[in-house]
Order: structure tokens, then C-alpha cells, then sequence
């Protein structure tokens, strides 16, 4: 089977066999990447186009939430039920899921079509979640 073009929406399903601790969940979101080339990851891949990280699926316990990036915005919805919040980094995200005890199981990457913002992390917020999950363990 061959494609004629690239999708749009590329989502992978993250197989957790148990619930990680929040060690795992950091560093797991850490190593999420802000964009990659298709050629990357497909190597019969054909097209060479850009994806970037909208967003993800949360789990925890018997619960599920969303988490998605605002076009155009360093800002990160959490979608919960019947309400939103507004989170205004990566980093943040990422300590809202430390401090939740939830972590990703669909991430969702889209076609770069217009320029995106990268969700790079500086150190010194990964030095604050390094040390915040020691101090929730």
C-alpha cells in the first residue's frame, strides 16, 4: 500500500503495560519532539513533510483528558469534562500531569502547513519538574 500523499493528522498510541511513576511520565514527555520529518520516522516514506505536536490523550485511572496546544500560542488547553483550563507553557503542562498523576497514551502530531511555535523547554524549567518529581514520589 502506498500513500499519494501525507495525512494530515499522524496520532501513535502509547502502550503503557503499567501505570509509570512520575519519573517515567517526565521523562517521557520530555523526549515528546516539538516537530519531526516524516522521513524520520517512514523510511519508504515518499514525502518529506514536517510534523509538529498539537496535542495528547490523558489517562489516569478510569479517567480520561486532553491536553492541546492553541494555534499559534505557546498556551495549552486541558479539556476535562465539563470544564477547560488554560496552561501557559509546555513546561506547566508537563507539571500539571506530574501533579495530576496522569500521562499520555494517544499523541497527536499535524502536517506543518504554517509556521508553528516550538514547545522547547528552557533548563531551568526542567531542572523545577526534575526536582518536583522527587519531591511527589
Amino acid at each position: 500500500m502506498s500513500l499519494h500523499s501525507d495525512p494530515k493528522v499522524l496520532t501513535f498510541n502509547i502502550n503503557w503495560q503499567i501505570a509509570p511513576v512520575k519519573s517515567q511520565i517526565l521523562n517521557f514527555m520530555l523526549t515528546i519532539p516539538s516537530t519531526f520529518y516524516r522521513h524520520e520516522l517512514f523510511e519508504d516514506s515518499e514525502f518529506d513533510n514536517q510534523y509538529a505536536f498539537k496535542g495528547c490523550i490523558l489517562f489516569s485511572g478510569a479517567h480520561y483528558q486532553a491536553i492541546f496546544r492553541q494555534f499559534n500560542s505557546p498556551e495549552w488547553t486541558v479539556y476535562d469534562d465539563d470544564r477547560t483550563r488554560t496552561k501557559q507553557s509546555w513546561g506547566e503542562t508537563i507539571e500539571f500531569c506530574l501533579e495530576s498523576n496522569t500521562y499520555p497514551t494517544v499523541l497527536f502530531f499535524e502536517k506543518v502547513e504554517f509556521d508553528t511555535m516550538e514547545i522547547e523547554l528552557s533548563l531551568y524549567e526542567i531542572k523545577k519538574l526534575l526536582l518536583s518529581t522527587k519531591e511527589l514520589e
